[in-house]
């Protein structure tokens, strides 16, 4: 028997290695099945909050890891938590990202909701002065109330679905999670360019494309044929026109436009660098807290005050536990 040493094939063994490998390449004898991407399926949802509130939110769709999850989310801002906690209740939206506290006061009027991940925290009074935007009642006397004689000066941002979506939908939920914890990993490994990709590109004069080169002009002219030189030609004769344009101009006027565009970079850099420092700043998940956990301790507190204030009428206690840690995503920490 020959021994198959080092990079030396005996002719037999070559033979047979030979046509095990075009087998492989023509799949001879294997059915050849199309590989389909999965499914996408679209998802709602409805953010009762600014955008900064939902920074993993925010990058998970960016960044695509809801797309590989197999979710198209959509996001809609909505002014009143009222209408926007009504509608997820009556099938119209699939999430709702609200306050802690506008949560609790849509369970106590009835609406079948839990909060599957707390997504960050906020002021209680911003949280609830920009959900309560054309509302009344309970919600307003919470703003008064907050920071104040005992009151909560913070509650969570949590997404919000309906109950039996929560019982009927875990696969979804726990692809929605597993991309937000994806998400943020990505912006704490990386807070500089998660900033740039949340509050897109910077204008900057220092940001522009370099003029090419004599050589390569004529080279990629000659490559490119006539199509691309009177592309090129019509280019030119642009910013010719509008060079004329400026020309015409006031000094008054083109130095304001200046001026404005100066703002305008400054404060496209200054959101940059804000939100950079508040990625920078939050907590890190951990195994014991995984992205989305929700304390117990807080929703147990928050709903006592609510209740002893009276801002609830039904004692929290004798409903049904307003959130849940099902869906969350421990591994990988």
């Amino acid at each position: 028997m020959e021994t198959v040493t080092g990079a030396r094939w005996p002719g037999a063994a070559r033979v047979a290695a030979l046509a095990g490998a075009a087998c492989l390449l023509t799949a001879c004898g294997v059915k050849q099945e199309t590989v389909r991407p999965p499914a996408v399926r679209p998802y709602s949802v409805t953010a009762i909050l600014a955008p900064g509130a939902t920074a993993a939110l925010m990058t998970a769709i960016l960044d695509g890891h809801l797309r590989d999850a197999g979710l198209a989310v959509a996001v809609d801002h909505a002014a009143s938590g009222t209408q926007a906690l009504k509608a997820l209740a009556a099938g119209s939206t699939d999430m709702v990202v609200a306050g802690q506290s506008q949560l609790l006061l849509a369970r106590d009027q009835g609406m079948h909701l839990v909060s599957i991940a707390a997504l960050g925290r906020q002021p209680l009074e911003a949280g609830i002065q920009q959900a309560s935007t054309g509302a009344e009642g309970q919600e307003l006397a919470l703003a008064r109330h907050a920071g104040s004689g005992g009151v909560p000066a913070d509650e969570y941002i949590v997404a919000a679905v309906r109950v039996a979506s929560a019982e009927h939908d875990g696969e979804d939920l726990r692809a929605f999670m597993q991309a937000l914890t994806e998400a943020d990993r990505t912006m704490h490994a990386n807070p500089a360019a998660a900033a740039a990709l949340l509050t897109g590109p910077a204008t900057s004069s220092a940001t522009k494309r370099p003029t090419p080169s004599a050589s390569n002009s004529a080279a990629h002219g000659a490559r490119g044929g006539g199509a691309k030189h009177g592309a090129k030609a019509k280019a030119a004769a642009a910013a010719a026109a509008a060079a004329a344009a400026a020309a015409a101009k006031p000094a008054a006027q083109v130095a304001a436009e200046a001026a404005a565009q100066a703002a305008s970079r400054a404060r496209a850099r200054a959101q940059r660098a804000a939100v950079e420092r508040e990625i920078s700043e939050s907590p890190v998940p951990t195994q014991a807290e995984p992205y989305g956990y929700q304390r117990p301790a807080s929703w147990e507190t928050f709903a006592r005050w609510m209740y002893v204030s009276g801002l609830l009428h039904t004692d929290p206690t004798s409903l049904s536990q307003p959130y849940t840690d099902e869906y969350l995503t421990a591994q990988g920490f």
